[in-house]
Parts: C-alpha cells; sequence; structure tokens
C-alpha cells in the first residue's frame, strides 16, 4: 500500500548543485529501486535557517514529493542520516492509501506550472532593455583642490540620464556623479553617487 510523504531536506549550504543532486539522485533511487515513486522534486534553493547547525545560518532546501510504503520511507530515512551532507531532514504524511496514478499526473501539472513561471521570470528579466544615455558634464567653477587633501584636481558634475525599459514598464534614471579629473585621469567613485528613478 502507498501512502503519499513529503520530505524536505536541507544540505550543505557550501555543496555546489552538481553535488547535492547526486546525493538526491541517490536517495531517491532508494525510493525507487524499493517501489516507491518520486512525485516531485522541487529545488527551494539557499535559505535562513531558523537557528545556526554546525556555524551554518543558511541551508540548500530540497522539498521531495514521494508515494511509498511505510517501509521504504523507513530505509530512505536511515539512508538521509548516513548522508554528512545533508545537515536535517524531515517528512510529513500527506494521504494515506494513495492512487499512485492520479498522484503523479497531478504532481506533473504542479510540476509543469512552476516551470512555465520560472521561464516566464527568467525572459522578463532578459527583456530588461536599457535605451539610450544622454550625458553632461559640467565643471564646478571654484572647486579646484591644491593636492592637499584627499582629492586633487577639477571637480566635475555629471549628469547621467538613462532610459529603460523592463518588459512593458518605462523609467528613466538621472544619477548625478561628481568626479575628479586630472589632466586624462578620471577618478570615479571618490565621491558618492545619487541615483534617482522616476517612472
Amino acid at each position: 500500500m502507498h501512502h503519499e510523504y513529503e520530505t524536505i531536506v536541507i544540505a550543505r549550504p557550501d555543496l555546489d548543485d552538481a553535488t547535492v543532486g547526486a546525493v538526491l539522485d541517490k536517495l531517491e533511487s532508494v525510493v525507487s529501486d524499493n517501489g516507491g515513486h518520486i512525485l516531485d522534486r522541487d529545488d527551494w534553493g539557499k535559505r535562513k535557517m531558523a537557528y545556526a547547525i554546525d556555524k551554518q545560518l543558511k541551508g540548500h532546501y530540497i522539498r521531495m514529493h514521494l508515494a511509498a510504503p511505510a517501509t521504504v520511507i523507513a530505509e530512505l530515512e536511515r539512508r538521509i542520516r548516513l548522508e554528512d551532507q545533508l545537515v536535517r531532514f524531515m517528512t510529513v504524511q500527506l494521504a494515506k492509501a494513495v492512487n499512485v496514478e492520479e498522484r503523479a499526473e497531478a504532481a506533473a501539472v504542479i510540476r509543469a506550472a512552476r516551470e512555465e513561471e520560472a521561464r516566464k521570470r527568467a525572459e522578463a528579466e532578459a527583456a530588461a532593455v536599457f535605451g539610450e544615455v544622454h550625458v553632461h558634464e559640467a565643471e564646478l567653477p571654484g572647486l579646484r583642490h591644491d593636492g592637499a587633501g584627499p582629492l586633487a584636481g577639477l571637480v566635475v558634475v555629471r549628469h547621467v540620464r538613462t532610459h529603460f525599459f523592463f518588459g512593458e514598464v518605462a523609467g528613466e534614471f538621472l544619477q548625478l556623479q561628481l568626479l575628479v579629473v586630472e589632466g586624462e585621469v578620471d577618478h570615479r567613485g571618490l565621491l558618492p553617487m545619487q541615483t534617482f528613478a522616476r517612472l
């Protein structure tokens, strides 16, 4: 008899994605090789934990959605305890005596919706296009330093106006930069820059 479970594991945050994936593949093999079914795997990424574990404040969270007999879950949890890369786990029973095919179909729909949302989010981020950048510089008379202080040279105010488009949202950034110029040397970032956005 198959029951529906949700197992959340927390991996060490210093592990790369390939290492975490290999550990999870091994755990999923424990389930499938013993007659269980992996309905879904959802990587939640690195998140802050409620308290430090082994001096780590963050962990890599992964949710595993399973349909399996109780004996398979017991073996899965035994294997998780043997993995040094995993610092915590929790298993919750969601339902008893489930129809595996129905649960698999429902999980596939949820997974497809999640992947579509991720795809649209990636496309929106890629659609962030910056338009023209207008630069105007003007010297500030009387603000030339004598070289004794930290800033020596001619103080220049630069107005940088940038038009941008993010999806259907358009806007404009106005940056005011104070630059110090010595001959052909441009010392950027020595004075603070303020950025204003108008949408």
